[in-house]
């Protein structure tokens, strides 16, 4: 099975709009989505910030992009912390993807977690924790990630002020339950790997603007880009990142 996951579109309402770098995230998500079409993709997710200013045009925007591009191909979303209006649920709520209702791909089981909390800070609930401990418990023969969108681990940089406030909580929910083989997120716009106990963190390059990993803010050169992962049925798992050329 392969998994693409695309995450940080920073849609606004104005399509022509270009906030960093002279980079419109309208065009290079259109962009990243056909270079990813281009590698048969099983399944897509998009792991949070779909907007950039959560207006009801930028969810518009992505609900017609989606629409013209992924007519058989199933998708799911984890909300950002830039999607905490009401236009998300509107637009993308039943494609939310929800702690305790599992993604089936083949042998694997992809797990949501919503981290939105207090502007760009985030946090996870308890409850969401432990939905997902019982449907991992249902089904204890399959393979299993867990997706959301702030980073667990310190990522050394400026974006660390934007942190996951419990984040040792998750840690800790996470050294129980091995079973857990790959963490994904967004957030940090920028490929990141980092491994905790013998579990892999991956963080993914946005589809628009790059940030810099430094102590100050900054905004990085690197082509926009995504995350494919390739899931065997065995457990096995493989993953590359793609940028624009």
């Amino acid at each position: 099975m392969r998994l693409i996951q695309l995450t940080d579109c920073h849609l606004q309402a104005d399509k022509s709009q270009c906030p960093f770098n002279g980079i419109n995230p309208y065009e290079t998500l259109l962009q990243c989505m056909d270079m990813a079409l281009a590698e048969t993709p099983d399944a897509i997710l998009f792991t949070g910030d779909i907007s950039g200013d959560e207006s009801a045009e930028s969810y518009q925007h992505f609900v017609e992009i989606v629409a013209s591009r992924l007519h058989h191909i199933p998708w799911h979303v984890i909300a950002g912390n830039h999607d905490q209006s009401e236009h998300f649920t509107r637009y993308l709520g039943k494609h939310l993807l929800v702690a305790g209702k599992p993604w089936e791909l083949g042998a694997w089981r992809v797990h949501g977690l919503d981290t939105r909390w207090q502007g760009t800070k985030g946090r996870v609930l308890p409850a969401a924790l432990m939905a997902i401990h019982h449907a991992m418990a249902r089904e204890s023969s399959a393979y299993h990630m867990l997706a959301l969108h702030h980073h667990i681990l310190p990522s050394n940089s400026w974006m660390d002020t934007h942190y996951l406030a419990n984040a040792e909580r998750v840690l800790s929910w996470l050294r129980a339950h091995k079973d857990i083989q790959i963490v994904i997120h967004g957030h940090v716009h920028a490929d990141i790997k980092r491994t905790h106990e013998g579990l892999s963190i991956l963080g993914a390059p946005s589809t628009c603007w790059q940030w810099q990993m430094t102590e100050t803010f900054g905004t990085d050169n690197v082509p926009a880009g995504y995350r494919t992962i390739d899931l065997a049925e065995d457990g096995n798992w493989s993953t590359t990142i793609r940028r624009l050329t």
